[in-house]
């Protein structure tokens, strides 16, 4: 159990209601969305592109952080996959496939068979940071370890990858705390 779920389930519902987000910043694709909250039997999310708005209506709190995890996800996989193809492309690895998922800890992972796992988390944190992250990845196609040669081929597609690595870490504790609570989408949302 998380923080966010122990603070909902010892305070009740108006208390997780109140640390849901207003304003959710997306710094990897330059987008802010605003959230509209309305109380309602079932979580249900309306997204607007064109407005960047997204209008939620819950029962309870943690329907409502699993509905905007929901969709988090689906910008992950909106934006990372083509990110990822584009990055491959300029540093000349290959991989075999991409997802995207909300993981715990890691910001993504690699396979020895080339699958690469993208945390949708990544939308939060800027450009340049992602993009180390990618290569990263992309570097464990050639060196599954963080060998000399496996850091020596990081550093040839992102020189600055040392400054990056601080980036993620000093961001990482700042994630909003909605990112981390364990909420399961309502069947609606699935």
């Amino acid at each position: 159990m998380g923080l966010f779920d122990w603070i909902v389930g010892a305070a009740g519902r108006d208390a997780g209601i109140q640390l849901l987000p207003q304003v959710i910043e997306l710094p990897a694709v330059d987008s802010r969305w605003t959230v509209a909250w309305e109380p309602g039997a079932d979580a249900r999310l309306i997204r607007s592109a064109q407005q960047q708005r997204l209008t939620l209506t819950h029962g309870r709190a943690l329907d409502a952080i699993a509905a905007l995890q929901h969709w988090l996800k689906a910008e992950g996989r909106r934006h990372l996959p083509d990110w990822l193809a584009l990055v491959a492309a300029d540093t000349g690895h290959r991989y075999t496939t991409v997802s995207v998922r909300l993981q715990r800890s890691r910001w993504g992972s690699c396979s020895s068979s080339g699958r690469i796992s993208l945390n949708a988390k990544l939308l939060m944190l800027p450009p340049d940071a992602v993009r180390y992250v990618l290569v990263h990845e992309l570097a464990h196609t050639v060196h599954m370890n963080h060998s000399r040669a496996f850091w020596s081929e990081v550093a040839r597609h992102q020189p600055d990858w040392r400054e990056q690595v601080r980036v993620v870490k000093a961001r990482a504790p700042a994630l909003p705390a909605w990112v981390h609570a364990h909420a399961k989408p309502p069947a609606n949302l699935r």
